[in-house]
């Protein structure tokens, strides 16, 4: 999501600094009498994001462009600019939504799934510095552990951000799990599962993972479960919901940028995660994923 918002930002930040050189030169030009930048040039640049930056130029400048038209044409531009936005927000939102809602199973049903699936994979959570998993993630694991327990799978995929030795999702997970029974290993840890993104494509490609069950809580279910499917993996999903969790309405608007980023992933950009690195299949032993030998 912050490579993406950044990617926009550049590209806003650029694109109105263009604007706003070129409403100054045409300013210098006004008063020297030369040539003058034309009302379309710079209406084409506030049809690609520089009308606040032309807008700008005028304040700063003192400069009234000659068209009335042309000033009133931009308000229109990026209202238009803005509600094609919003509309394309909604729109990768509600696809996400009715491609993942239809993979997710009441915890009952999982039996019905055929055979054993490869892993159940736990996508992480915060952890506190203490190490103990916050509620959001203990019910997720919960659910793992009942799956497990039922059959459903023999190995667990715990996929979180340890990305400094100050913070470690995945071997909190572990520890939650073996202190409940499951032996070591059968449970795999992804130390690089950044994002949803990452962590999917990593199941894929680093564990060899092809069938799988999700538990997450249902916000984020649906697109981790969208991502899944793009990328080939025949997943489904159980729900980890016990309670309203705290911030939950700040959970549910960050879905809708989430969601639009899973959309382009997926569809469009296709990047490779932050890291690969070699093979280590389920099918094989949880141990070599141990980082604290």
């Amino acid at each position: 999501m912050l490579q993406l918002f950044a990617l926009v930002l550049t590209y806003g930040i650029l694109v109105n600094i263009i604007g706003l050189i070129i409403t100054a030169s045409d300013k210098r030009s006004a008063i020297r009498r030369t040539w003058r930048v034309s009302e379309k040039t710079l209406f084409i640049i506030a049809i690609f994001g520089g009308g606040p930056g032309i807008y700008i130029a005028c304040l700063l400048f003192r400069h009234k462009i000659r068209d009335m038209g042309f000033m009133l044409g931009i308000p229109a531009v990026l209202l238009i600019q803005i509600s094609l936005l919003f509309g394309g927000i909604l729109l990768m939102d509600s696809r996400v939504e009715q491609s993942g809602s239809v993979y997710i199973l009441a915890e009952a049903q999982t039996p019905s799934l055929p055979s054993p699936v490869d892993a159940i994979i736990v996508p992480g959570a915060l952890v506190y510095g203490n190490g103990s998993v916050s509620g959001m993630l203990a019910d997720r694991l919960d659910v793992a552990l009942r799956l497990y327990k039922n059959g459903i799978s023999n190995r667990i995929l715990v996929t979180g951000d340890h990305g400094t030795d100050g913070y470690d999702e995945v071997n909190a997970m572990r520890l939650y799990l073996q202190e409940r029974g499951v032996p070591r290993e059968v449970i795999f840890m992804d130390h690089a599962g950044f994002d949803t993104y990452d962590s999917l494509y990593r199941a894929r490609d680093v564990f060899m993972v092809k069938t799988a069950v999700i538990t997450t809580q249902e916000f984020h279910l649906v697109r981790a479960l969208y991502i899944g499917r793009r990328l080939g993996l025949d997943v489904w999903g159980v729900t980890a919901d016990t309670y309203v969790y705290p911030r939950m309405s700040w959970y549910r608007l960050r879905e809708y940028g989430a969601r639009s980023k899973a959309f382009l992933q997926v569809n469009i950009f296709k990047p490779l995660p932050r890291f690969l690195g070699e093979a280590m299949p389920v099918s094989g032993n949880g141990i070599v994923t141990d980082d604290k030998k």
